[in-house]
């Protein structure tokens, strides 16, 4: 709800900046065309996280997802000035993959009857992507100086990155004999598993309301900016469903997050320059997951953690208006 709260705030801002703006003639549009790559994870933890057993959990399980592809970019960006909101720009980006092979996936479990800092099984997985979309809106304040030639800005913005994948043709292999503890569940250490289609699927999204600082400097044709956001705010949600299992999870939490990006921009003519961008993003989260099984049962307050980890490269092209 708090997540919802900030873009209502944010879109009336836009609206009634627009509306004020309307008739200035020193306002100006930079639209932004960019193709990249993106290379990162996101996963989830559930169970003895630490290793730690204390709570009496006897299963440590993380599953890390891939998000190896490549992305296409669509910027907008403005100058405008609306002293009495002391806002000096706004900008808006989405972003989303142009292919769908996204690496490999890994499912890892630990069990306790073995010791819980024993792996004892892992499952890789290739991954499709059915979807991943990221768009963040940002309100700049006017620009100042910062000295020697740079400018600062402070923004405040809301970030979502969404993930739709599906893992398949599963390889898991028995890293331990865990087949004295449960010898009609598991197979004896040193046995691969091979399973051919679909096996599981995985939606999660991230929304991460942020502070942050933007730095500039203009060297003749070459613009260097640089920017650093951070929030304590992150509302991150997902869920799966363990196909061959016929198990789904749902899981929530709250945490943090860090993102870094830099640009180079070199002015082509006054109305277009190229660039290159980079991105950086870690968020973690804290919380809980829900089983349902397949019987109608669940299961309920285990302990999970989430966290996205990503650098993405674009490079591209500005037009000026």
């Amino acid at each position: 709800m708090k997540n919802k709260i900030i873009i209502y705030m944010i879109l009336f801002l836009l609206l009634f900046s627009f509306t004020t703006a309307a008739s200035a003639e020193d306002l100006t549009h930079e639209f932004d065309l960019s193709i990249g790559t993106l290379n990162g994870y996101t996963e989830y933890e559930i169970g003895a996280i630490d290793s730690d057993i204390s709570s009496g959990y006897t299963f440590r399980s993380l599953l890390e997802f891939p998000l190896d592809v490549e992305m296409i970019n669509i910027s907008y960006r403005n100058n405008l000035n609306i002293q009495s909101l002391n806002i000096g720009g706004i900008e808006f980006d989405i972003a989303k993959n142009i292919n769908d092979d996204a690496g490999t996936f890994k499912d890892s479990d630990w069990l306790a009857a073995t010791g819980i800092h024993v792996k004892d099984i892992i499952g890789k997985s290739s991954t499709e992507v059915e979807d991943i979309t990221k768009w963040n809106l940002k309100i700049k304040a006017p620009w100042n100086s910062a000295g020697y030639n740079w400018e600062y800005s402070i923004n405040v913005g809301f970030k979502q990155d969404k993930y739709d994948l599906v893992t398949y043709d599963l390889n898991q292999t028995t890293l331990t004999n865990i087949s004295n503890y449960y010898p009609t569940i598991f197979p004896p250490k040193g046995t691969v598993q091979k399973v051919a289609g679909d096996n599981i699927t995985y939606k999660a999204t991230y929304d991460i309301p942020y502070v942050g600082v933007e730095f500039q400097n203009n060297l003749n044709n070459l613009n260097l900016e640089f920017v650093i956001n951070y929030s304590n705010w992150v509302d991150m949600e997902d869920e799966d469903r363990h196909l061959l299992r016929n198990l789904s999870a749902k899981g929530k939490g709250e945490g943090s997050s860090l993102m870094i990006g830099g640009k180079a921009s070199y002015k082509l003519g006054p109305a277009a320059d190229i660039f290159l961008n980079i991105d950086y993003n870690k968020t973690e989260v804290d919380g809980s997951q829900k089983q349902y099984f397949s019987d109608g049962s669940f299961a309920e307050g285990i302990d999970y953690k989430a966290e996205q980890e990503y650098t993405q490269y674009m490079a591209g092209i500005t037009w000026k208006f």
